[in-house]
């Protein structure tokens, strides 16, 4: 009696999420490298003079991580690997950021893409579970996804003599 013929891997979803880097991350980070930054605002408008006057700090969580995720299965209820590439919006050529990969998601880096917008793709074969020439798989390319790490700016406004008013606020 014969085999039935193998059937492909399905891919229903690409989810990219940011995430808060833990102590100790995992074994799919790219990078440990961090630039954490912080910002002090006074309620005088000077980053450099504190004195006298109170000051609130605001600062980036370092380690920012991203986490790519993804829905597969296979109807025949083999055994799936993938492959996850990415390329910036303006870029012809994937790039592989891993191989092999028998999880449904990639935890990297965040200070490892540049700001800009980025296509993932992941690609699942059932090749753990069959010969390679009956091995099948299917790829699936997420929406575009905005990477932003540039920290806030605050520029302060020209200062008039007795103003009481701060755009949108009062005193």
């Amino acid at each position: 009696m014969a085999l039935p013929p193998n059937r492909p891997p399905s891919l229903r979803s690409i989810t990219v999420s940011a995430q808060a880097a833990p102590v100790n991350a995992g074994k799919n980070v790219t990078s440990n490298a961090s630039s954490p930054f912080s910002i002090t605002v006074t309620d005088t408008g000077d980053a450099t003079s504190a004195v006298g006057t109170s000051a609130q700090t605001l600062s980036r969580p370092a380690g920012q991580q991203i986490l790519v995720s993804w829905q597969a299965d296979d109807p025949d209820g083999d055994k799936l690997s993938y492959g996850l590439w990415f390329r910036g919006e303006d870029e012809r050529d994937w790039k592989l950021l891993r191989a092999d990969i028998n999880e449904n998601m990639y935890l990297l880096d965040g200070d490892v893409l540049a700001d800009g917008r980025y296509f993932f793709r992941v690609v699942g074969s059932d090749r753990p579970s069959n010969p390679p020439n009956q091995a099948r798989q299917v790829e699936l390319i997420g929406p575009p996804v905005m990477i932003e790490h540039t920290p806030p700016a605050i520029h302060a406004g020209d200062e008039r003599p007795g103003a009481t008013q701060v755009e949108g606020w009062r005193q």
